[in-house]
């Protein structure tokens, strides 16, 4: 019995403790969220860049969305809430350093799409987090 009433305090402890971390670090998040550049300007990329704005306990901003190869415009997302789209070289990095850009999210596929993938060497000179989000359904976290 002993034993057993050790280990059901540890894990009540080990899970309390857990949430306690958890929960500061969602704190935080919400507090000095990172600015973000998400790379995809297709449906899942709307997806991604909303759910960061509808989310600031994520921890990122989004401050752009990258279209490789694509044209400059405005990303509408939800309600109120645009974005601008950025297709250049140039613009990626003027962006990423006006904004102080410490995340890049791709949902495009870096291994499968060319373009995507000329783009990781750029984020990780920039000192870049790169996440890479699965678009297979809309539970999709970051790998």
């Amino acid at each position: 019995t002993v034993l057993a009433a050790a280990v059901a305090v540890h894990t009540a402890l080990a899970c309390a403790a857990r949430g306690t971390v958890h929960l500061a670090c969602r704190r935080a998040g919400r507090r000095r969220p990172r600015s973000a550049l998400v790379v995809g300007a297709g449906e899942a990329g709307r997806r991604i860049t909303t759910a960061l704005y509808e989310h600031p306990e994520y921890g990122m901003r989004p401050v752009g969305v990258v279209e490789p190869g694509g044209e400059p415009a405005d990303a509408a997302l939800a309600e109120g809430v645009s974005v601008p789209v950025l297709t250049g070289r140039e613009d990626i990095v003027r962006a990423a350093i006006q904004n102080a850009v410490r995340d890049a999210v791709f949902t495009l596929d870096p291994g499968t799409d060319p373009e995507a993938a000329a783009l990781v060497p750029l984020f990780t000179d920039l000192d870049c987090t790169v996440w890479v989000v699965g678009t297979a359904g809309p539970a999709a976290h970051p790998a």
